[in-house]
C-alpha cells in the first residue's frame, strides 16, 4: 500500500459574546410626611435626636460558567475495495533448440522460461510439449532443419 493522504482533527476554542436579558430588583427609599393627629405623646416617648438606618438592597447579576460535554467524536477508518483493470505488457523468453548433426536431446531440453511479472506456472506450450513427450519440439526441429 502507498500513502494516500490522511485526516487531521484539530480542536479550536471559539469565543463568542452572549447577551441574555435578566430582571434585577432593587430597593429605593421613600419619605412620606404625614401630619400628626394632635394627640399628646406619652411621657415614655423621648424627645431628642435620633437616627434610624434602613439598609437598601439590590440584586446584581451573577454569571456562573460550567464546562459541559457537548459532543463526543469517534474517528475510525474502513478499508474499501474496488476492482480495477490494469493493463501491462508481459514478456516471455522461449528457448529454441537447433540440433546439428547426430546430437541427441537430453532431459529438460524443451520448455520456456518466463521473466517479468508473469506466472511461475508452465505455459500452455510447455504443458502441450510435456504431454506429447516432446514430440512437437522434435517435429519443429525437423522442420527447421529442412
Amino acid at each position: 500500500m502507498i500513502d494516500a493522504g490522511g485526516v487531521l482533527l484539530r480542536k479550536v476554542v471559539r469565543t463568542e459574546t452572549n447577551r441574555e436579558p435578566v430582571t434585577l430588583r432593587h430597593e429605593e427609599f421613600t419619605i412620606e410626611r404625614v401630619p400628626g393627629n394632635g394627640k399628646e405623646l406619652s411621657q415614655d416617648a423621648q424627645f431628642g435626636d435620633r437616627e434610624i438606618f434602613i439598609p437598601l438592597r439590590r440584586e446584581v447579576p451573577v454569571v456562573e460558567k460550567n464546562t459541559v460535554l457537548k459532543e463526543t467524536v469517534h474517528v475510525g477508518k474502513n478499508v474499501e475495495e474496488q476492482k480495477q483493470d490494469v493493463t501491462t505488457k508481459l514478456r516471455e523468453e522461449e528457448l529454441k533448440i537447433q540440433k546439428q548433426g547426430e546430437a541427441q536431446s537430453g532431459a529438460g531440453a524443451t520448455g520456456s522460461v518466463s521473466s517479468g511479472s508473469g506466472s511461475s506456472q508452465p505455459s500452455a506450450k510447455d504443458q502441450n510439449r510435456d504431454q506429447s513427450g516432446g514430440k512437437q519440439s522434435q517435429d519443429s526441429d525437423k522442420q527447421s532443419q529442412k
